[in-house]
């Protein structure tokens, strides 16, 4: 086998709605920081790459700009710059808030990713921010029916638990 056959990569578009903890989440997975985080929404205006090397693997992490209805030319190119990462990639990461009901913007990822047979993570974030964990197994379960994720992951960016 050949040094190329054994090298392992991936393209991962990171995908949700602002300030869902997108880029917080991908710092936290690279141990270091390589995208903006602000509480300001929209932050990310354009896609920023981060590359995770684990022996022979290698993760390409692609973070997107919050998906939402565009209001703007601005808006219009934030929504395409996502559009087209997902279309791109070899899975997505989306993320969702702990304790929220889907989005109606992550309802719409969801779609896509149905529409193009993509295989698909979900990471509830910032579960650290729950004051009665009880009910993150019920929105699990509601995630889930939505769509056959590879993984359901609870973190938190914040404090690291679950990025692992």
């Amino acid at each position: 086998m050949s040094d190329q056959e054994k090298n392992k990569s991936a393209f991962i578009a990171i995908v949700g709605r602002p300030n869902v903890g997108k880029s917080s989440l991908l710092n936290s997975m690279l141990g270091q920081k390589v995208s903006i985080v602000s509480r300001k929404p929209q932050t990310t205006r354009t896609r920023i790459m981060g590359v995770l090397t684990e022996g022979e693997t290698q993760l390409v992490f692609i973070d997107t700009p919050g998906l939402l209805q565009p209001r703007n030319r601005l808006g219009e190119y934030m929504v395409r710059s996502v559009v087209e990462s997902v279309s791109g990639v070899d899975t997505c990461l989306l993320v969702i808030e702990a304790g929220k009901k889907i989005s109606r913007s992550a309802q719409e990822l969801i779609d896509r990713f149905r529409s193009q047979n993509m295989p698909a993570v979900l990471a509830i974030n910032k579960i650290d921010l729950l004051r009665d964990k009880s009910g993150l197994m019920e929105q699990i379960a509601s995630v889930s029916r939505l769509y056959d994720f590879e993984a359901v992951v609870p973190v938190s960016a914040r404090t690291g638990s679950g990025i692992e």
